[in-house]
């Protein structure tokens, strides 16, 4: 199966490294997929504004070519789905169109004052790429919610789901996808998945992919990966 890692954060937002760093290390750590997933317009942290946006394209672009036959680079964001940082009617979409994936965090999360995932659905029918739920604890923000309604919902709009490995997003010591586990076992071959440790400073971080690779294998989900 693919070793992915589609949650990398560059200088274009909060990570300390240059996308070609990245690259370099995954290549190091036999990444062959990667995905840049920048902050996108939130006060939150230092993010992609909005005259930024061309050159992170066009750098990203250059990389693809340059390591075309090493590794498959894929562009992408994270956007806020926290009141008030979640601000549709800002976003540039004609730049978002031309990623190839979105990342949304906070998205139900209580716990982080999220938006429903009811309310992103405007914005979703604006986008045409892959869209999906970056470290979202499922078990906890979905309580109360059937496993195949939400699965249903998920596959509906072609919302994929992050398994996310870095260690800030863990409850009783254990990554979120392994807390929902019984979720993924019974739906995971209906609603598509990426692979992501959140990498922001710690380039070793970047090979943090190990739990999350042997899940989708105990679980026969390889054919479920997004990319």
């Amino acid at each position: 199966m693919e070793r992915m890692n589609l949650h990398l954060h560059t200088k274009y937002s909060d990570g300390i490294f240059s996308p070609a760093e990245l690259i370099e290390a995954a290549i190091h750590y036999g990444i062959n997929v990667v995905g840049f997933a920048d902050h996108y317009l939130t006060t939150k942290t230092t993010a992609i504004e909005s005259y930024a946006e061309k050159p992170y394209l066009e750098e990203i672009t250059k990389l693809k070519k340059r390591y075309a036959n090493v590794v498959r680079i894929y562009a992408g964001v994270e956007i806020d789905c926290s009141h008030p940082e979640f601000r549709p009617e800002r976003y540039n979409y004609e730049f978002l169109n031309n990623l190839d994936f979105i990342l949304l965090e906070y998205v139900n999360d209580g716990a982080h004052d999220g938006v429903s995932l009811q309310d992103t659905l405007p914005m979703l029918e604006k986008i045409s790429v892959p869209v999906g739920l970056a470290h979202n604890d499922i078990g906890r923000n979905f309580e109360g919610i059937g496993h195949d309604v939400l699965a249903e919902f998920l596959s509906t709009h072609g919302i994929f789901i992050e398994l996310d490995t870095s260690r800030r997003y863990r409850r009783f010591e254990m990554p979120y996808y392994r807390i929902a586990a019984d979720f993924f076992r019974d739906y995971g071959q209906t609603v598509k998945l990426s692979i992501g440790s959140d990498v922001h400073a710690e380039i070793d971080e970047v090979a943090n992919i190990g739990d999350a690779v042997n899940f989708i294998k105990k679980y026969n989900l390889a054919n479920s990966l997004i990319f």
